[in-house]
């Protein structure tokens, strides 16, 4: 019996410009009535609101959480066909500095799996230069910074349609420290928004929540922002052998919030990771058909795109038919390219390889990994509107075959080496 019990598909808060609220269709011209009041700063009624995200994207009455970006709460409403009535206060945070409570500075809600998610600025509030008493305002400052540097989780329960009363576990501020550790975020870190500095405007959900049979029991929800059943049996592996270090047993469970907090900021540099959009573009290190099983596996169960490029340079001493012939019915098509590594397969023998598997017609052979990338761009550019400078919805690339064509996609795209 494996020690994975995957519940279903769910979410890891993850840093994006996407806005993942459903689409909400008016019957009139775009006027909704406001049943109540969508409360704002100091309880009073709010001017603009950050976001909202509901259960459903289609048909009426939908339950869904709204937020302001000067409140410390979240507020239910029902959107009804042009119509949003106004519910109850959910708090969501409650930090305060010198007596007075700090926003959460919320920029983005989402919902997935019966859970609603909700995200803090993660950026630092301006510095007011000419307050009288500066060691009280750098207090303030970083108080709000650690205030709306949060990502919170609220369970729904689709059987009362009730959203629950508090977080579903204690705020998390693992995005926080995982900005603060990533090469591409870091200078940035810590500073205003006038000076450059990184801030939140929207969540998406990805990833998969597990719940795992330990040694001590099992730990229900957990979130892996990791993709593949593969990952999930990693992970138990993982807490078992923590469990083992710390001693525990029947008797003896470890904490499930730092089990959760320990799970949520978890990387795998190179493995299905995302390192660029527009189209998205995933970099894998799959070297092996075992490797390439699991890849194609995962874009299968976890991903959706209507059209998926591969960018393979793989080494000449591995399995390239059984790696290519493992990835033909993933990728539409297939740009072959040379890695970094003397001992990269030639791209023209590649592409002969390449060539009897997929078919000549969807092999192209580019041997510079720069400009292979810049081709599987177009390809899928060429997937929509030609007078329309965005990829067609669901269009992909993933580059693979190799750790160290992994680590050269990496480099391209600004990503630390790890």
């Amino acid at each position: 019996m494996k020690p994975v019990i995957p519940m279903f598909k769910s979410a890891l808060l993850a840093l994006t410009t996407l806005f993942a609220a459903p689409l909400v269709v008016a019957k009139d011209n775009g006027e909704w009535k406001v049943n109540g009041d969508l409360i704002g700063k100091k309880d009073k009624v709010a001017e603009d609101l950050s976001g909202i995200a509901c259960t459903t994207d289609s048909g009426f009455p939908r339950t869904c959480l709204l937020i302001d970006d000067e409140q410390q709460s979240a507020q239910v409403v029902t959107l009804s066909d042009g119509e949003i009535t106004a519910g109850r206060l959910i708090p969501l945070i409650d930090d305060r500095f010198d007596g007075n409570p700090v926003e959460l500075d919320g920029e983005g809600v989402a919902f997935a799996d019966n859970f609603f998610y909700v995200i803090g600025s993660h950026g630092r509030p301006r510095h007011d230069n000419d307050a009288t008493d500066q060691a009280k305002e750098a207090a303030r400052v970083a108080a709000g910074l650690a205030a709306c540097s949060k990502l919170i989780r609220l369970k729904f329960n689709p059987a009362t349609g009730e959203i629950a009363h508090e977080p579903a576990v204690p705020p998390s501020s693992a995005l926080a420290r995982l900005i603060a550790a990533e090469a591409l975020f870091a200078p940035f870190e810590g500073k205003t928004l006038e000076d450059g500095g990184v801030t939140v405007e929207g969540v998406a959900v990805g990833g998969q929540r597990l719940s795992i049979q330990g040694l001590g029991g099992v730990y229900d929800d957990i979130f892996l922002p990791l993709h593949g059943p593969h990952q999930a049996e990693n992970a138990a592996v993982a807490l078992a052998a923590v469990e083992a270090f710390f001693g525990a047993g029947r008797d003896k469970q470890l904490d499930l919030a730092a089990v959760q907090d320990g799970f949520a900021a978890v990387a795998s540099p190179g493995r299905l990771e995302r390192i660029g959009t527009n189209p998205t573009l995933l970099v894998d290190a799959a070297h092996n058909p075992h490797g390439a099983a699991a890849l194609a596996a995962a874009i299968a169960d976890e991903f959706a795109f209507s059209y998926l490029v591969g960018v393979v340079a793989v080494m000449s001493d591995k399995d390239v038919a059984g790696i290519l012939t493992t990835l033909a019915d993933t990728f539409d098509e297939v740009v072959v390219t040379e890695n970094s590594s003397p001992r990269s397969m030639p791209a023209s023998e590649l592409a002969e390889q390449a060539a009897a598997i997929f078919g000549a017609e969807r092999v192209h052979t580019v041997p510079m990994l720069p400009a292979a990338l810049n081709l599987a761009r177009e390809l899928a550019k060429g997937r929509t509107n030609p007078d329309d400078d965005s990829v067609g919805p669901g269009a992909g690339i993933v580059v693979t075959g190799s750790v160290v064509t992994a680590g050269d996609a990496r480099e391209l795209a600004g990503r630390a080496p790890q």
